[in-house]
C-alpha cells in the first residue's frame, strides 16, 4: 500500500471514528501501524496501553496484550479502534454501531486486515443483538426473555438469607453470574446486583462469621445465639411435654381386705385365748388348762402385734444422698424426644438423677371411686448396687404412710444379665412370691410407658448394675 493510501485510510478513518490520534490513549484497543516505509501493507495490533515516549519528541510506547512493548512515531499510527469491551463494561447500542462502522471503513480500506477485522466485527454484531433498539418493542421483549432464561440457567434458585452455603455453591454461583456478565454485558448492573449477596456470602465466610437464622454472627456469637436458642426451645418443650401417668396402686385392695380379714380373725382369735384362760383361772377350776389358754392368747396377740408393727415401719433410709441432678433425665428427654437425636451407643443413668426427676415429674393417675382399701403409690425411690437393685416405693393406707421396698439381683450368664431373685418387704415385713411378683410385674408395666414417652429404641438392654449407676447397652 502507498502512502498516499496510507494517508486515505487515515483521513476515512479518523473521520469515522471521530478522535485524533493525539494525546495519550488509555484504554485497550486495536492499533492499526502505517508501515514504517510507507509501502507495506498495515499492521494490527492490540494495545492494552498506550504513553509518551521517553524518547524524542512525537514518539509513543504502546504495550501489547502479550506483554510486549513498542516505541513508534506517533504519526506512524492510523487509527485506534476499542477493542470489545470486558465483562463489567455498559456499552450502549449507539456506540456499538459506531465501532462496527469504523471496523467495516477499516476493512474496505485494509483488505490484508479483513479477517482479524471481521472477527471483531462479528462479535460486536453479537453484542448488537443483546442490546434491541428501543424503537423495536418486539426486539426489547425477545432480549428480556433471553436475559431472563439466561438468568435462570445462571441462578437455578434465587439467594436465601436463611440458608448456609459452602464455599464451593457460593464459588460455583459467583463463576455462572461472571459468565452471564460476558453474555450480556449490556446488563452489568443487574447481574452485579444479583451477585452482591453472594459476594457477601463469600467475604463473611472468608472473615470466619457464620450464619444463624439469616444474620452474619461472630464464632463466639453465634454460640451465644444458638444455646440460648436451644436453651428457650428445650423449656418451651419441657413445659407442654406431660410424662404418662403411673399405677396409682401400690399393694391391690383384694391383698389388703385378706391382709384386714387375717389380721382381725388373728386378733379375735387372739383375745377368746385371753377371754377363756382368764375364765379358766378365775372359776379355779383348771388353772394349768387356763394359763395355756392366756399364754396362747398372748402370744397370738404379740405376734399380731409385732406384724403390724413391722408392717408400719420405716425402712432404714439408704446410703448417700436422694436428691440429684434431674436435669440430666430432661437433657436426654430433650435429645431423644424433642431433638430427634439418635441414643449413643452405651448409656447411663445415674439412680441420683432418676430419683430427683421423679420427685419433680411423677404423676400417678387417679384411684376408682370403689378402690377404698388400698395402698395408694405416692413417690418412687431406686438405688443401685453392683449386682442389683432396691426400689422403694411410698403409699399410704387411709392416711397411713407405708413403705412397699422390694429388691432384685442380678446373674450373669452366657446371655447377659438375669434376674436372679426379687424379694419384697411392706414395711420390714416380708411379703409373699407371689404378692411380690405381682406387684413388681405392674411396676414394670409403669417403666414400659415411661420408657415409650423417652423413646428409648427397642431391643436396648441391661448392661450392669454398678453402685449408684445403671448401664444400657443401644443395640
Amino acid at each position: 500500500m502507498s502512502r498516499a493510501a496510507c494517508r486515505g485510510l487515515r483521513a476515512a478513518l479518523l473521520a469515522s471514528a471521530g478522535f485524533f490520534t493525539t494525546g495519550v490513549w488509555a484504554n485497550p484497543c486495536w492499533v492499526i501501524l502505517e508501515d514504517g516505509k510507507g509501502e507495506g501493507t498495515p499492521e494490527l495490533i492490540q494495545v492494552v496501553k498506550e504513553e509518551k515516549g521517553a524518547g524524542a519528541k512525537g514518539k509513543v510506547l504502546l504495550q501489547e496484550a502479550d506483554g510486549k512493548s513498542e516505541e513508534v512515531e506517533a504519526s506512524r499510527i492510523l487509527v485506534r479502534i476499542p477493542t470489545y469491551p470486558p465483562a463489567g463494561t455498559t456499552v450502549d447500542r449507539e456506540e456499538a454501531v459506531r465501532i462496527i462502522n469504523l471496523l467495516l471503513e477499516a476493512k474496505n480500506k485494509a483488505p490484508s486486515l479483513e479477517k482479524a477485522l471481521q472477527e471483531q466485527v462479528e462479535q460486536w454484531k453479537g453484542l448488537i443483538e443483546k442490546i434491541p433498539s428501543p424503537q423495536d418493542p418486539e426486539a426489547l421483549a425477545r432480549a428480556e426473555e433471553d436475559f431472563v432464561r439466561a438468568v435462570a440457567r445462571a441462578r437455578p434458585q434465587p439467594h436465601d438469607p436463611a440458608t448456609s452455603y459452602t464455599m464451593e455453591q457460593l464459588e460455583g454461583q459467583i463463576e455462572a453470574l461472571e459468565k452471564l456478565k460476558r453474555e450480556f454485558p449490556a446488563r452489568t448492573v443487574e447481574i452485579d446486583e444479583l451477585m452482591d449477596p453472594w459476594k457477601t456470602e463469600v467475604r463473611c465466610l472468608k472473615e470466619g462469621k457464620r450464619k444463624f437464622e439469616g444474620r452474619w454472627l461472630l464464632p463466639e456469637e453465634w454460640e451465644r445465639e444458638r444455646e440460648a436458642r436451644e436453651r428457650a426451645a428445650k423449656e418451651a418443650f419441657l413445659r407442654t411435654i406431660r410424662p404418662p401417668e403411673v399405677s396409682p396402686v401400690l399393694i391391690g385392695q383384694g391383698t389388703v381386705l385378706i391382709a384386714l380379714a387375717g389380721g382381725t380373725a388373728g386378733l379375735f382369735l387372739g383375745i377368746s385365748f385371753i377371754f377363756h384362760g382368764l375364765l379358766e383361772v378365775m372359776r379355779r377350776r383348771a388353772w394349768w388348762k387356763g394359763g395355756a389358754w392366756l399364754a396362747s392368747g398372748i402370744l397370738v396377740v404379740g405376734l399380731m402385734a409385732r406384724a403390724t408393727g413391722m408392717v408400719l415401719a420405716t425402712p432404714e433410709p439408704r446410703e448417700g444422698e436422694i436428691r440429684g441432678n434431674d436435669s440430666s433425665v430432661e437433657n436426654l428427654l430433650w435429645s431423644a424426644t424433642g431433638q430427634k437425636k439418635p441414643y449413643p451407643r452405651e448409656i447411663q443413668v445415674e439412680d441420683r438423677d432418676l430419683n430427683s426427676w421423679w420427685v419433680q415429674k411423677l404423676r400417678p393417675g387417679p384411684l376408682s371411686v370403689l378402690e377404698i382399701l388400698v395402698v395408694g403409690a405416692e413417690s418412687w425411690r431406686i438405688q443401685f448396687f453392683d449386682g442389683g437393685l432396691r426400689l422403694e416405693r411410698e403409699g399410704r393406707l387411709l392416711g397411713r404412710p407405708l413403705v412397699l421396698r422390694q429388691e432384685m439381683t442380678l446373674c450373669r450368664t452366657d446371655k447377659g444379665e438375669e434376674i436372679y431373685r426379687i424379694e419384697g418387704y411392706l414395711g420390714k415385713m416380708p411379703l409373699p412370691p407371689a404378692v411380690v411378683l405381682r406387684s413388681w410385674k405392674k411396676w414394670m408395666e409403669d417403666v414400659a410407658k415411661l420408657a415409650e414417652f423417652f423413646s428409648v429404641p427397642k431391643g436396648i438392654r441391661l448392661e450392669r448394675l454398678e453402685k449408684g449407676r445403671a448401664v444400657f447397652l443401644n443395640p
